[in-house]
């Protein structure tokens, strides 16, 4: 944020706590943005808790990997990182026991840290909906010291592993509040040939320029594609991120066009020694803001073509230049959940991405692809700055961490998804919205 948008921040802020509400004002989150590291939570110290002692086993092995120190039992100069693994099938009288097993770990939790809750579970019940209230309320306590609070469901909790590790680390830092659902199977032992090849859609700015960067320091070849319009944007884009000779690529391509869709794909499998594409990132979207009974016909049918209808279609014409293990990533939003007012085209557009999403699960697993999305809340861009200042500071405040996010949050989520040991998140919908207090 520059000093000039802090300044006038502040002046909201000021003028919000006039108001009769509680003001939060908000802590400044670590990210670690760049290359990801081997060793992601160096230096961190990590309590391991609980009754599921065989997760709590894999769990510890599984930070300790990723650099952190790992004890099984709460230190008296508190932590960084505490995990509980629990049964579900140990029943409803276990969650009178917690306050008294798991309190002091939670408690010792330092500003900055996470709070991880795994659940052995292979669906719903009273247990993981009990979590689920747990979470989404310690959340919103202990967000104001950025520190952030999830559940992992898992039938195996010992393929939680990478997921524990990335909620962990200073990747996730605006992640918070949420109820993950993991599907069980081990990841496929596809190995991908390298260099990987990347697609990102809607990328010349914003999020989805974003999205390339954080792709381009995991050492993808990128292609951005975009409108014509945005050709400038674009080569500046790549040349940042090492240029052509580093393998990056614009393709100008209108999503709505088929023609422009198919040899933008073709000329993305012309960049990978095994000719086929390992990520697909369907970002592009528009907005076209006004109240159902005022809207015009065009910008119902431009949304809806641009934010949903080109996304199935764009994804059925990749699925045959698609590598075998590929993964694809839709970026959706919190609206998909919540709604908002003046936005029923971007709604029903976003809540169609996230039941595409769902429903696409077994027709891709047979070739060991993966389909998951990203739902930004308040990110911090171009489009959210046209929001009314004191608007946003509302908004700020409506989440857990009394923030908005970066780009570059949505995008170390979406690189993250891209990852092969991604493979148990198929189907899921990741929130990055600071734990929002309205939505599912």
């Amino acid at each position: 944020m520059s000093p000039k948008s802090a300044a006038v921040a502040k002046l909201a802020r000021r003028l919000i706590a006039r108001l009769p509400l509680p003001i939060a004002t908000p802590v400044e989150l670590h990210r670690a943005w760049g290359r990801p590291l081997e060793k992601p939570l160096a230096a961190r110290r990590a309590v391991v808790v609980g009754t599921d002692t065989e997760a709590a086993a894999s769990l510890s092995d599984a930070l300790r990997a990723a650099g952190a120190s790992v004890y099984d039992t709460a230190q008296d100069s508190g932590c960084d990182i505490a995990l509980v693994a629990v049964d579900a099938q140990t029943g409803v009288d276990a969650l009178v026991q917690w306050g008294r097993q798991f309190g002091a770990a939670l408690r010792g939790v330092a500003n900055h840290g996470r709070i991880i809750i795994v659940v052995r579970a292979s669906g719903p019940s009273v247990v993981t909906d009990a979590i689920h209230g747990f979470v989404r309320s310690l959340g919103r306590e202990v967000g104001r010291r950025a520190i952030t609070v999830h559940a992992v469901l898992a039938p195996a909790p010992q393929a939680a592993g990478s997921l524990v590790v990335f909620l962990a680390s200073e990747r996730a830092g605006f992640l918070s509040g949420q109820t993950i659902a993991l599907r069980d199977g081990p990841v496929p032992a596809i190995e991908p040939k390298h260099p990987q090849v990347a697609v990102v859609t809607g990328a010349a700015r914003g999020i989805g320029a974003s999205i390339a960067r954080a792709l381009a320091h995991a050492q993808y070849r990128v292609v951005i594609a975009d409108v014509a319009s945005q050709a400038d944007a674009a080569k500046r884009l790549i040349d940042e991120m090492g240029g052509e000779a580093a393998g990056m690529m614009f393709q100008p391509c209108d999503v709505r066009d088929e023609q422009a869709s198919v040899a933008m794909l073709e000329k993305a499998r012309s960049l990978s020694p095994s000719g086929c594409i390992d990520v697909l990132v369907n970002n592009a979207g528009i907005t076209r803001d006004r109240t159902f009974g005022r809207m015009a016909d065009g910008e119902w049918t431009d949304v809806l073509e641009v934010n949903l209808a080109s996304v199935v279609n764009l994804t059925r014409t990749a699925l045959s230049r698609l590598c075998d293990g590929a993964r694809i990533v839709n970026v959706s939003s919190v609206t998909g959940f919540s709604g908002n007012f003046g936005q029923t085209n971007y709604a029903m557009a976003k809540g169609g991405l996230i039941g595409f999403t769902r429903t696409m699960v077994p027709e891709l697993e047979p070739r060991q692809i993966t389909m998951t999305a990203v739902a930004p809340g308040l990110i911090e861009t171009a489009m959210t700055a046209k929001v009314p200042l004191l608007n946003r500071e509302i908004a700020k405040q409506m989440t857990s961490l009394a923030q908005a996010g970066q780009p570059e949050d949505v995008a170390m989520t979406v690189e993250f998804l891209a990852r092969r040991d991604a493979w148990p998140l198929r189907g899921q919908i990741v929130r990055v919205d600071g734990g929002m207090f309205f939505g599912a």
